[in-house]
């Protein structure tokens, strides 16, 4: 995986005084990364906070982050938290490694497939969780099926918040730190960092449990295989996007222990009826044993398929 397309093109970098740096740099990259991700989204969130704030009142305000309550400010929550990272990550890029943004695993080549790609796998494993689950008696109706105008215009909303968000983060982790580190580091050790930065920066979710911890580090494996494999990040970004899209609102479940837009951007309304271990209880389908082994079994599938080296740089 050494030779994937992702990290060729990392290796395109020209950043002034990196030989200086020595094992500087990628503390530094790591630092700005957690920064922009903190910063920018906050400094971008600021003026949805304010309105919910100005019309709903201060109590809210500080729920809107954890539960926004309608389709629409649920999807205005996830465009202005995680829009930023897009512009942090280019600035970086540009100005201080100074190579093209697409270097970050965006190469237009087949992008399209890849990405469709991608939201096929992640809705294929959410329907195989939850097929898994139903025959045992572990989920069961919240409430009936009733897809209403509403309803769909709900989940339509929320499947583009997820777009923004699911490719947002894998921006970020996989596309820009994720390969700076393999420039130095060896591969397995860099996807071990990552994948514990990934789950790091859900350690304030609400509900979580020490197998939902577990989960989000296998998450982080199991998208790191799949851009390195793959030589790019869009299918990593189109299976983030539907892993959690499906999850919260084709089935109702929470997402990483997060819920959003209320009962009219659900589909298919479910509940977990099992023991929390197995089916994630409040923290989602996340935190349950099913998942943790289709993600290990899933990564070993991907770690076995050949890795895509037939892409060169520049890529049009």
């Amino acid at each position: 995986m050494q030779d994937s397309t992702l990290i060729k093109m990392a290796r395109t970098a020209n950043v002034r005084g990196y030989k200086k740096l020595t094992w500087l740099y990628e503390p530094i990259v790591f630092v700005y990364a957690i920064f922009s991700l903190l910063l920018v989204s906050a400094i971008f969130a600021l003026p949805v906070v304010i309105y919910v704030m100005a019309t709903e009142g201060p109590e809210a305000a500080m729920q809107i982050a954890e539960a926004p309550p309608t389709p629409a400010l649920a999807l205005a929550m996830l465009f202005s938290s995680f829009i930023g990272i897009y512009l942090a990550v280019w600035i970086w890029i540009r100005f201080v490694e100074r190579r093209p943004y697409v270097t970050i695993g965006l190469q237009a080549k087949q992008a399209a497939w890849r990405y469709i790609r991608g939201l096929l796998i992640g809705v294929g494993f959410m329907f195989l969780i939850v097929g898994l689950l139903a025959p045992f008696g572990l989920v069961d109706w919240e409430r009936a099926f009733n897809p209403s105008p509403a309803v769909w215009a709900g989940v339509g909303m929320l499947f583009v918040g997820f777009v923004i968000q699911g490719a947002a983060e894998e921006v970020l982790v996989r596309g820009f730190l994720l390969p700076i580190f393999a420039r130095r580091y060896s591969i397995w050790a860099s996807i071990v960092i990552t994948s514990l930065i990934f789950a790091a920066l859900h350690l304030l979710n609400p509900n979580l449990s020490a197998i939902g911890t577990l989960n989000l580090f296998l998450a982080g494996i199991i998208f790191s295989l799949y851009a390195l494999k793959e030589g790019s990040i869009w299918g990593a970004c189109g299976m983030h996007t539907t892993w959690n899209w499906t999850m919260g609102h084709v089935f109702g479940f929470e997402v990483s222990g997060g819920s959003f837009g209320g009962p009219t951007s659900i589909l298919f309304d479910l509940m977990e009826t099992g023991p929390d271990w197995i089916t994630g209880g409040s923290f989602g389908l996340e935190g349950g044993v099913v998942v943790t082994a289709l993600l290990i079994l899933g990564s070993v599938a991907i770690y076995l398929s050949p890795t895509n080296t037939a892409d060169e740089y520049p890529i049009a």
